[in-house]
């Protein structure tokens, strides 16, 4: 996964910014996103954070959750295009 760094003074909110890393990386790597807990660890944001960023990336078609197994990327290619 990508350690592409947060920007705390854009306007951009952290969430979102946190989003675009995560469809990068989503669009190059296979199936599964790491952890809630990991990417907020790599990424030094709190889990809202993570789970705001993931919330609309669901809501845009993006990823699936599967209850204990984790966040799966669903189309990589929609991701590569964006």
């Amino acid at each position: 996964m990508n350690t592409e760094t947060l920007d705390l003074q854009a306007e951009e909110p952290l969430y979102r910014q946190l989003r675009l890393i995560l469809v990068k990386d989503g669009g190059s790597s296979p199936g599964k996103l790491p952890s809630v807990k990991e990417i907020a660890r790599r990424h030094r944001v709190s889990v809202v954070t993570v789970l705001k960023a993931i919330e609309g990336m669901k809501a845009e078609g993006l990823v699936f959750s599967r209850p204990g197994k984790g966040i799966y990327v669903k189309d990589r290619k929609k991701l590569r295009d964006l």
